[in-house]
């Protein structure tokens, strides 16, 4: 059997070559175009992940957000160019005390108190303007009264010049209000309690002055008794029998010169100026000096027994502090003991 290329002219066999040349190249052609397809195609499915995963994360995000508007502790209201209520939150509808759906597409006027609205129709002026954010203190009608709040606005995010939306913040100001107030009362109670302080330092100053003047008036007589007192017991012919009268009167003035400064330890003792001078001191003699000394003064009926019997009967105080002490103690005593 004869091959039929051996039957082909040179040319006939060069025309043949060329053409399977062209067939290869044309083999090679859609393979690589098949190659590029399959590329392309997973570049495709790639972007196409990509984009749906951004899709899920927009949408978390959206839903999110969404999440912490409606639950956010301040009322947020949205509004359009004309104050009209565009979306609410929880606590938004909760302050108005209607529902969500029922607002939606109500103008915000329609609760804002009637001495307000024009207050309110300003803020949105305002905010039409051009002004962010725009801050306006008004009354909110809710179920409970009238509220102060603080309206808060600002362009919504990706809002035009003229596709306009807000974002408007309710803050309730009943808590600031109440702080101020206490503030008040606090600087009223304050300023009268100064004045107070003041009255009663004068008064102290006058009582401890009249005190001073007292005891001074008071002592300056007893000065002579006592002088006429120390010349007669210093005499010779003054009867024995007179004697224990010159002691009594003695005795009665040193308690009238104890009552004197009695008053005036008081004066001393509110302004600190109580001095002490301190010294070791036989108790049993204190008390006995007392007893004497209160020996006319005791009422009718009314014996002083004095049992100086303490094992240690030595302290150290000021002398004449201490029988203060102890002449206080028995006057009191007297003073409750029933006649």
């Amino acid at each position: 059997m004869v091959d039929p290329l051996e039957r082909m002219t040179r040319g006939q066999l060069i025309a043949e070559l060329r053409k399977l040349g062209a067939e290869r190249r044309r083999d090679t052609k859609l393979e690589r175009l098949v190659h590029d397809l399959r590329v392309h195609e997973e570049q495709v499915q790639l972007q196409q992940d990509q984009l749906m995963e951004a899709q899920h994360m927009l949408e978390a995000s959206r839903d999110r957000y969404a999440d912490l508007y409606d639950h956010a502790p301040l009322p947020y209201v949205t509004l359009d160019r004309n104050g009209v209520i565009e979306d609410i939150n929880l606590t938004g509808a909760e302050l108005l005390g209607r529902t969500r759906p029922l607002l939606a597409g109500r103008p915000l006027r329609l609760y804002v108190d009637e001495a307000d609205r024009r207050t309110f129709l300003d803020h949105m002026r305002r905010c039409r303007g051009g002004v962010s954010p725009v801050t306006t203190e008004l009354k909110i009608k809710t179920e409970k009264g009238a509220v102060l709040v603080q309206l808060h606005s600002r362009r919504a995010a990706g809002s035009g010049k003229d596709a306009v939306g807000y974002r408007t913040a309710l803050v309730d100001l009943t808590a600031r209000l109440e702080a101020e107030e206490a503030r008040a009362r606090a600087r009223e109670e304050r300023e009268r309690l100064l004045k107070e302080e003041e009255r009663l330092l004068v008064a102290s100053e006058a009582k401890d002055q009249f005190l001073a003047t007292l005891s001074h008036e008071l002592r300056t007589p007893l000065a002579p008794v006592l002088v006429a007192v120390s010349a007669l017991e210093g005499r010779g012919d003054v009867p024995e029998t007179l004697r224990p009268t010159l002691t009594m009167i003695r005795r009665n003035v040193d308690l009238e010169t104890r009552l004197i400064d009695d008053l005036l330890d008081l004066t001393r003792i509110t302004r600190s100026k109580l001095s002490m001078k301190p010294e070791i001191l036989d108790v049993h003699e204190v008390l006995q000096e007392v007893v004497e000394l209160c020996g006319n003064g005791r009422p009718a009926g009314v014996r002083v027994t004095a049992a100086l019997a303490a094992p240690a009967h030595h302290v150290r105080a000021d002398p004449a502090r201490l029988l203060q002490v102890f002449w206080n103690l028995l006057r009191n005593a007297f003073q409750s003991t029933p006649t």
